[in-house]
């Protein structure tokens, strides 16, 4: 049953990964103005994901779901506080540099980012590994399965 889920989720992943380079190329080749109205456009996405996200954990019903919304606040703190002190750093910094510090902190978070989808998949993995273990026909050697069916 998760397995399923789990495919609909790591799809949902895949394509939102797959809109990010033209993004990216999109704010490279724009107006400045289009480009601070594209922001602020996903910046409310960014907000109304967030918001379900945080919904959904809230609506859960499994004990993890408890400790993953409160570390999700901490996060979601944490991210916005940063850049309300990187903007605040920004007033004081050439214009340069205030760039500079703009796509350092861009250039981590994509970091991250590949870490945190590598560490869904691995997840999701020993989730499904998981689930296997509760059923004897997944041990079997998964050749001779593929052969019978």
């Amino acid at each position: 049953m998760a397995q399923g889920v789990l495919s609909v989720k790591l799809s949902e992943l895949d394509n939102m990964l797959k809109r990010l380079p033209g993004w990216i190329q999109m704010a490279e080749d724009t107006s400045r103005s289009s480009l601070q109205q594209e922001i602020g456009a996903l910046s409310q996405t960014c907000g109304n994901m967030a918001s379900t996200l945080d919904g959904n954990l809230e609506l859960s019903r499994g004990e993890v779901a408890a400790t993953l919304a409160g570390m999700y606040r901490k996060i979601q703190e944490e991210i916005h506080t940063t850049k309300d002190e990187l903007d605040g750093l920004t007033t004081h910094q050439t214009p340069e540099d205030a760039a500079e510090e703009k796509a350092l902190l861009a250039e981590y978070a994509l970091d991250f980012a590949v870490l945190a989808s590598t560490r869904a998949v691995l997840l999701s993995m020993e989730a499904i590994e998981a689930q296997k273990a509760l059923t004897p026909e997944w041990e079997e050697n998964p050749f001779e399965r593929s052969k019978t069916a």
